[in-house]
């Protein structure tokens, strides 16, 4: 949208967004308009001679169809948006404002907001940041848990993913680094229960959403039991992941 040059009426364009778009372009967070990047060869000069002919709700829900995920209030994203405009030289107005953020800019977005905040100090950013990246002591702690993936077995290190089961944007930083709120899964686990495909019991049993068949299940973990031992503390942190995705 032309934001590089500067162009004033692209900037406007951002800054007035209220469905917007995250992406990650080349290591840089881009945030782009539903009713502007919703049209197909589109651009900022064809865009405000059609803009009295165009509606987000055309662009919304075609948005939503390629995505295939829901726009929504996202704390994290807002902030990085606010610091976006800043950066352009432009303040946005009051609205609420719901993002489509896209799988590739999630992590950089997390870690855009660990960077700036002001209530860490730089250790525990270097920590924080670590273990968005599934590294460092937060991955330790999971490892000598777990041995291996917590449903499989497979000691295989490399294939090995360190998952948060609370979800990192809805926890404390304290939360982001207890050992109890993470499982050690191999990455096709770590994926489904990532995208709220798996989950599992108060007892540990593994459940599945409607989404994955147990065909398709048996082929991803094969003939593993499929059960976890689960201490108080991280049921209570796969409870929060049960009632994000309707289990």
């Amino acid at each position: 949208m032309a934001l590089k040059s500067r162009d004033a009426r692209a900037i406007e364009l951002v800054r007035n967004g209220k469905s917007i778009v995250v992406a990650n372009v080349s290591g840089e967070l881009v945030f782009g308009p539903s009713r502007f990047i919703g049209y197909q060869n589109n651009s900022i000069d064809v865009h405000l001679d059609l803009r009295s002919e165009r509606d987000g709700k055309e662009t919304n829900p075609a948005i939503k169809r390629v995505l295939g995920m829901e726009r929504c209030l996202h704390a994290t994203a807002e902030a990085e948006f606010l610091r976006y405009c800043v950066e352009l030289g432009v303040y946005p107005p009051g609205n609420k404002r719901q993002y489509w953020v896209l799988p590739d800019a999630m992590l950089l977005i997390d870690l855009q907001a660990v960077r700036h905040d002001k209530m860490a100090g730089e250790t525990e950013k270097v920590q924080l940041q670590k273990a968005r990246l599934g590294q460092g002591a937060f991955r330790a702690k999971l490892e000598a848990k777990w041995s291996g993936c917590c449903v499989t077995g497979c000691k295989i290190r490399e294939v090995l993913r360190a998952s948060h089961i609370k979800p990192w944007k809805d926890c404390t930083n304290e939360e982001r680094l207890d050992g109890d709120n993470g499982l050690l899964l191999v990455a096709n686990l770590d994926a489904l229960f990532d995208r709220g495909l798996i989950s599992f019991s108060s007892d540990g049993a593994l459940v599945r959403a409607p989404k994955i068949t147990e065909n398709e299940l048996q082929m991803l973990i094969g003939d593993a039991p499929g059960r976890i031992r689960l201490n108080g503390r991280q049921a209570d942190y796969m409870r929060c992941h049960r009632e994000l995705h309707g289990f």
